[in-house]
């Protein structure tokens, strides 16, 4: 049987103002056949309540046909309680959880009008099953990841919690701002989410209950959860999508978004975690609501563009989290590569690939020579040369860690190499197109003659317009032939640095002469590198010049310059005037993912945090290197590339 009582209350004075009682006798609802037949069975009875009496609705469950298991309660509890939010969500997270607050203590659920219309849930008798169970589950979390969307430009927080900076020092708190406003009319929020990194299969309560209860980033309008957001199998931020496609170059579900210029970092996809990883929530009210509107159902709010706005925002500030992860991550590998280099035999400084290739032939040898040992009857020099072996082995399985958390990123940077390729066609195709359309207008000008004055600037107009496209795809089909074309990656050969740079120069130049920054080449024609692949060069200095080009404010400067040092070495300086990097601080800058921005843009470039990375990757497989060091005069940034001399 089941007992309804319920109290309505005015909101604005918090009396009450009518009550029902209702009762469902299941056992009689059974016994008949229609609705129709129920009588007694189903009663509703309105009366008026005490001048004293409280809102609220109470529902009793009587003679139960069984009685209910400890699991079942807890699903019915954890069921009942996620209509309202939990307070690890909500409520101040100093406590064993955070060090310190991050963007705020506590998230105000409702309009300041709305206050009184808060709700709590209060479960009693069977159901009274003490202690909260979310109140253990934020003991198993890794970062805390928070949203501030309340002003003009969202920022973004994110910190590792108490628990898990203790075991990865390189967990580091950041915070944020977007340079992108809000449009009005937009919503304005907050949210917090729990993420949990690491093995899956831990024992601890902690570990149990967020199996049990974690269900991805939920919607909650007034502190009163919003359906079906956050549902297993809902997948409304594309969490479980993107993750299920990260290993062959996820494509970013809101490429196309509603904030104009937020893209996302495509490579920091290749780290990111499924919804159940996740456990939080997006808090709207209705005074801060914009045009958000509900579907008449209740199920859900229409997915129009401020709607968009909240789901792609919040994608946003999980896809930051994402690179910060992957940036921590990236570290502690360095710390491990940097570590193991420092023991290989002759400190010289090895590559993932190098390491596991060089252990792999010095293993083969020693096993040869452990065999020869045992053939001759020495037990001990045998016994030498293995243990010779599990030494040398030792480092390759870290070596083989690397290897493989590259290999994703290999992935999507060859089919983005395949599809560059075919491009190199196209790109010659409409370089033909654009160059018969300069030409049929530069004919039609002069076979018209004296035109009406009005006309003649509208064909002088489009004439230049096509000329500076055609000039565009010139250097695009220059610069792609340099990088994307098979014959360029037949053969290793020493190439002509100066000449390099100016086909890497080609990439930026259209932006450059925008802006008014100069370029100058001044590398002596005559220096050369080590025997590379073109292409590789030409990747190099493309990235240092986007990289000095964004740095640059409107009418700087950028330089590059070449010496030969008395040891052979050459020296290769790129320098700009934009905002200054100090040498001393300026390694952090070669992390993967690092980046001071909260936006990135894959199609710029800009913020990915892995230019640095890939390029100085280039330069070890060629025993060449790369730092930040003092610029001379006039500049405030120099990036110096050393490469060895000739053997």
């Amino acid at each position: 049987m089941l007992e309804v009582h319920s109290v309505a209350v005015d909101p604005n004075t918090g009396r009450p103002t009518s009550g029902l009682k209702a009762t469902i006798d299941w056992r009689k609802v059974e016994a008949v056949e229609t609705l129709d037949q129920t009588g007694a069975a189903i009663t509703m009875t309105q009366f008026d309540p005490p001048k004293d009496a409280s809102g609220g609705t109470t529902l009793v469950l009587r003679r139960l046909r069984r009685k209910w298991t400890d699991r079942e309660r807890f699903l019915f509890v954890t069921e009942a309680r996620s209509a309202m939010s939990p307070d690890v969500l909500t409520g101040d997270l100093a406590e064993g959880v955070l060090s310190r607050p991050l963007l705020f203590t506590r998230v105000d659920q409702h309009s300041q009008s709305h206050a009184k219309s808060s709700w709590s849930l209060d479960l009693s008798g069977e159901f009274d099953v003490g202690d909260d169970y979310m109140s253990v589950v934020p003991a198993a979390a890794s970062w805390v990841l928070e949203v501030d969307a309340t002003k003009s430009k969202p920022t973004f927080g994110l910190a590792p919690t108490i628990g898990y900076a203790k075991h990865n020092p390189n967990a580091k708190r950041s915070i944020k701002t977007s340079q992108k406003a809000t449009p009005s009319g937009y919503p304005r929020f907050r949210a917090r989410m729990l993420i949990r990194e690491g093995d899956w299969q831990s024992g601890s309560e902690a570990a149990k209950r967020w199996r049990e209860l974690a269900a991805g980033v939920r919607v909650y309008l007034e502190g009163f959860r919003v359906l079906p957001y956050g549902e297993s199998g809902n997948d409304w931020l594309s969490l479980d999508k993107v993750y299920s496609l990260r290993s062959r170059g996820a494509v970013d579900p809101f490429a196309s978004g509603f904030v104009e210029g937020v893209a996302s970092d495509e490579d920091a996809l290749l780290v990111t975690l499924p919804s159940r990883s996740y456990l939080g929530g997006v808090f709207l009210t209705l005074k801060h609501g914009g045009d958000l509107k509900m579907l008449v159902n209740r199920e859900g709010f229409l997915p129009n563009a401020p709607f968009q706005h909240v789901q792609e925002l919040t994608y946003r500030a999980i896809e930051f989290a994402t690179r910060l992860r992957a940036q921590a991550k990236a570290e502690k590998r360095e710390q491990r590569r940097t570590s193991r280099t420092a023991q290989d035999e002759g400190g010289r400084a090895t590559t993932p690939l190098q390491h596991v290739s060089t252990a792999f032939d010095r293993s083969s040898t020693l096993m040869k020579e452990a065999r020869a040992a045992l053939s001759d009857g020495n037990i001990d020099e045998a016994r030498q040369k293995f243990e010779r072996v599990e030494v040398v082995l030792s480092g390759t399985r870290e070596a083989a860690d690397d290897l493989r958390e590259q290999q994703a990123m290999i992935h999507v940077l060859a089919s983005i190499g395949t599809q560059m390729a075919a491009f190199v066609h196209e790109v010659s195709g409409l370089m033909g197109v654009a160059v018969a359309i300069e030409r049929s207008l530069e004919g039609l000008l002069d076979e018209l003659g004296e035109i009406p004055r009005k006309a003649r600037m509208v064909l002088t107009k489009a004439l230049a317009s096509t000329s500076d496209l055609r000039l565009s795809l010139e250097r695009q089909a220059s610069y792609l032939s340099d990088v994307a074309t098979a014959n360029v990656r037949r053969r290793r050969s020493r190439q002509p640095l100066a000449d390099r740079f100016d086909a890497a120069l080609l990439i930026v130049r259209h932006d450059a002469d925008a802006r008014g920054v100069a370029v100058r080449n001044l590398i002596p024609t005559d220096l050369k590198s080590p025997p590379m692949f073109k292409p590789e060069l030409v990747a190099v200095f493309t990235n240092l010049l986007s990289n000095a080009l964004k740095a640059v404010k409107d009418g700087g400067a950028i330089r590059a310059t070449g010496r030969v040092r008395s040891s052979g070495a050459v020296a290769i300086r790129v320098e700009n005037t934009g905002k200054r990097v100090s040498p001393q601080k300026g390694e952090k800058w070669f992390r993967a993912f690092a980046s001071s921005s909260a936006d990135t843009d894959p199609s710029t470039g800009a913020s990915m945090g892995l230019g640095l990375t890939i390029t100085r990757r280039l330069l070890e497989e060629h025993g060449a290197e790369i730092a930040f060091a003092e610029p001379r005069s006039g500049f405030a940034t120099c990036l110096e590339i050393t490469f060895p001399g000739k053997k």
